[in-house]
């Protein structure tokens, strides 16, 4: 990413100078990006069940 940075965004210019075809540097963009939306989604779930189980202590457990 900081090739993009140096390259001022033109991931063209990036990939010419990573010496590598334009198409592949999309390629490895699209799989950081699907990675770190993975990451972020674990993140955000384990989040949410924490938040559910403190909820759950707080008012002395699930009432129906």
């Amino acid at each position: 990413m900081k090739v993009i940075e140096q390259a001022d965004g033109n991931k063209s210019k990036a990939a010419e100078i990573l010496n590598i075809n334009r198409k592949t540097l999309f390629r490895k963009i699209k799989n950081l990006l699907f990675t770190k939306i993975s990451e972020l989604e674990s993140v955000l779930m384990v989040a949410q069940e924490n938040s559910v189980k403190k909820d759950c202590e707080v008012s002395g457990g699930i009432q129906f």
